[in-house]
């Protein structure tokens, strides 16, 4: 892909009609995420008897994970944000309303 078709992408990406959108991908990676760090920390958990390396290993893959979990949350909170400065959608919904239907 060239970079004008990735930056035609992005922009469209950002822009305010696909608010909803966005917060669905964010919320669902984040989930993801979510699980897979969870399923990282039982498996740390229940092998108390890693080697040094592989223990090093899981720690930093643990470490990337929190990081991007909080990235995820960070970024749907500030779709949130500025969806709350949208009056309303074509239906007569704010997008932050369908925004926080989305979260819950």
């Amino acid at each position: 892909m060239n970079r004008g078709a990735q930056t035609n992408i992005s922009s469209l990406w950002k822009d305010e009609s696909y608010a909803s959108e966005r917060a669905a991908a964010e919320k669902e990676a984040a989930d993801l995420m979510k699980k897979y760090l969870m399923n990282l920390r039982a498996y740390r958990d229940s092998h108390p008897d890693l080697t040094e390396s592989h223990a090093a290993y899981l720690e930093n893959a643990i470490s990337v994970a929190q990081k991007t979990v909080m990235s995820s949350l960070s970024n749907l909170l500030s779709i949130f944000t500025w969806a709350q400065a949208v009056v309303f959608d074509d239906d007569g919904k704010t997008v932050a309303g369908c925004i926080e239907r989305l979260i819950e």
